[in-house]
């Protein structure tokens, strides 16, 4: 069974008077949920993988150094490596997750 409870739930203003609540999970769970999509024995954990990880640009948290850049992406834009500035102190940050 796939699970991690590290989730930060925010609020996005679509508009003036629609609010929409997302759910972001820490990038530990992100890469527990891919690895066990990975695993799985059926066809719907690749299709959800698909979905969850490549198509919907999903992004999860963690605690780094400040983002300056990113060094390589994908032909969409996803960054796969990214650049820091380790004079400064580690703070939590949005990073794209690694497709599937």
């Amino acid at each position: 069974m796939c699970m991690c409870i590290r989730v930060l739930y925010y609020y996005k203003y679509l508009n003036t008077f629609k609010r929409l609540a997302l759910r972001r999970l820490n990038c530990s769970c992100d890469d527990e949920f891919h690895r066990c999509l990975k695993n799985s024995k059926d066809g719907v954990g690749g299709k959800v993988g698909t979905v969850y990880f490549t198509l919907l640009g999903t992004q999860c948290f963690r605690e780094d150094y400040p983002v300056v850049g990113c060094k390589s992406s994908t032909l969409t834009g996803h960054c796969l490596k990214y650049e820091f500035d380790t004079t400064k102190p580690k703070k939590y940050q949005w990073f794209d997750v690694p497709s599937y």
